[in-house]
């Protein structure tokens, strides 16, 4: 998908950009931008270079690449191309580094596809990106500009609201942390050198950020989306149902003839625990509803059904008004755990039932 870069679409994003209050302090000034094809680093580019008296030095691993996202600047006494890994210090490919004002790191693995296969150079793509520009920085007295992300913030606890100094969950059990972990340890790093060098250093937070210099090989959900868009397909939710479908053979697994599911289950040790425990029977009826709704299968709705019909016949109290706690294979009521009233733990048989409720069941 080539940019037309004269596309009067463009062209007005980049006179918008060069209009912004304060932008006349850049007159003059010279930019170092590592990542300088990518979304930001391209059109980033293209607005510096519009300006008419600012100097930039692109940084990437391809010239060729370069050439082709950004070869009208390569003639210009104003643009100089190094091609450089941003993991290798950046002292040792600059010959004069006096004159440099800006330093703006951008070079890294961004999408889900590239940090997901690899998480080992997204690390240090990231974290070595981040040093070697602050290195550079404290040589020449440049100002670093470090582009993090609002995936830093992690994950709420429970119900919290974010705030600028907000520092939630992150799952490092698992290598997708790669992206987001490895922008914390830069943020830290620029306050460290900040603190202990006196570097300048301006952080900033991206979000969803998309454009038209976006790369086809973007697999981001809001990239992949507009360019299904403009070649006319389908979005698709391509992972959706494979996952649904391998859960739902799973749980059928722990299903019992009368409808009712086991508590849990260990494939590996083959250990049973075959109580008929209230939440996991009010999560069945859920779970078989949600994969009728969304995919019409007509054997998903029959085991809600018979779900529903099992709490009916053998987890709600009548008289007490509220659920028993389990009962055993042969249909005991386990009466030395407390009910499952709504002081309890409301979430799952309310859900539940405003399920049933919802679809006339």
């Amino acid at each position: 998908m080539a940019l037309n870069k004269q596309h009067k679409l463009y062209q007005e994003d980049l006179t918008n950009i060069l209009s912004v209050k304060g932008i006349e302090q850049l007159h003059h000034k010279c930019f170092l931008i590592t990542g300088a094809t990518g979304l930001l680093g391209m059109q980033l580019i293209d607005a510096l270079m519009a300006m008419g008296d600012v100097n930039v030095v692109a940084v990437r691993r391809s010239k060729a690449k370069a050439q082709e996202r950004l070869g009208e600047y390569f003639d210009s006494p104003r643009f100089q191309f190094l091609e450089h890994d941003v993991t290798l210090p950046l002292l040792q490919i600059l010959p004069s580094i006096s004159s440099l004002d800006y330093i703006i790191p951008l070079a890294s693995y961004t999408h889900p596809m590239a940090y997901s296969q690899y998480p080992i150079e997204t690390l240090f793509i990231n974290i070595k990106g981040a040093e070697y520009a602050l290195e550079l920085a404290e040589q020449c007295g440049a100002i670093v500009l470090y582009p993090s992300t609002v995936e830093i913030y992690g994950n709420a606890y429970g119900d919290d609201i974010f705030t600028e100094d907000y520092t939630g969950r992150l799952n490092l059990a698992n290598a997708r942390s790669c992206y987001p972990e490895s922008k914390r340890t830069c943020e830290a790093l620029c306050q460290s050198f900040l603190k202990e060098r006196g570097i300048q250093v301006k952080i900033v937070r991206l979000s969803r950020v998309f454009g038209p210099t976006m790369l086809p090989s973007d697999t981001k959900a809001s990239s992949q989306f507009i360019q299904n868009a403009i070649a006319g397909d389908d979005i698709v939710l391509k992972k959706v149902e494979p996952i649904v479908q391998m859960v739902a053979k799973a749980s059928e697994k722990g299903l019992n003839e009368d409808g009712s599911m086991v508590h849990e289950a260990n494939l590996d040790t083959g250990y049973i625990d075959t109580d008929r425990h209230w939440w996991v029977q009010a999560e069945n009826v859920v779970g078989w509803i949600n994969i009728y709704q969304y995919f019409g299968d007509e054997d998903a709705l029959q085991k809600a059904l018979n779900g529903w019909q099992y709490i009916k016949d053998n987890l709600i109290d009548r008289e007490g008004g509220e659920w028993w706690w389990s009962r055993d294979p042969q249909r005991n009521i386990n009466r030395k755990d407390d009910k499952a009233g709504f002081w309890k733990c409301p979430y799952h048989n309310s859900r539940m039932c405003l399920e049933i409720l919802e679809r006339d069941f």
